[in-house]
This record gives C-alpha cells, structure tokens and sequence, in this order.
C-alpha cells in the first residue's frame, strides 16, 4: 500500500481585514479538500542592531506577531469547529522570499493570498 501525503494549503497574513479574509476562504478549501491548512506571518529582518533599544523593539514585534498567529489560530479552529488540522509559522524576511522556499519544500495543493494593489 503506498501512504498519500496529506495535502498542504499555505495562507500567509499580514493581520488585514483582507488577509484573515482570505485565511478563512483557505480554511473552506482545505475542509472541502481534506487537507491541512499553514498560516504564515513573516517578520522584516533588519540587518543591523544598533543597540539594546533594537533588540527589545525586535523581540516585542516577533512575540506580538506570534500572540496575533495564535489568536488567528483559535479564530480559525473555532471557525472550522475543530475539523481541520492548523499549522502557524512565524518566519523572517520578506514574504515573497518565505513563500519560495516554503513552497520548494512543501509543495502544496495551493496557496491562498488577498487581492492587493
């Protein structure tokens, strides 16, 4: 018997309106596919950290960016009533760059953005 992979829907956010818009529509796919469901937030890295008062703003926007995952998490799980299996990433860089090599090394069934300008 050869094992299927579970199929991957990838959503990543930035915390918009539109965004978590498009995460729920992600949700529905990945309910009516049978797949599981990856939420991706990426921080910006800057290259320099001139001091300590960096470091503290840099810490606090990747634990605000994860409280925020978590809390999109559970709206999701309780959205989906806890049918589907719900992954959060928080990754460094510009998005763009996360998703390529995300999608080099997962391969998903697809990956569900808002229309922006």
């Amino acid at each position: 018997m050869k094992f299927k992979a579970m199929k991957t829907i990838i959503a990543p956010t930035d915390f918009s309106d539109t965004s978590i818009n498009a995460v729920l529509f992600a949700a529905d796919m990945a309910l009516a596919v049978h797949a599981r469901l990856q939420i991706y937030h990426a921080v910006p890295v800057h290259a320099v950290l001139i001091d300590n008062w960096d470091y503290d703003v840099e810490y606090a926007a990747t634990e605000e960016a994860m409280q925020r995952l978590e809390a999109l998490q559970e709206k999701v799980k309780d959205y989906t009533h806890h049918r589907l299996s719900i992954d959060v990433q928080l990754e460094y860089g510009d998005i763009d760059s996360v998703l390529e090599k995300t999608c080099k090394h997962i391969i998903p069934f697809a990956v569900v953005m808002p229309a922006t300008e």
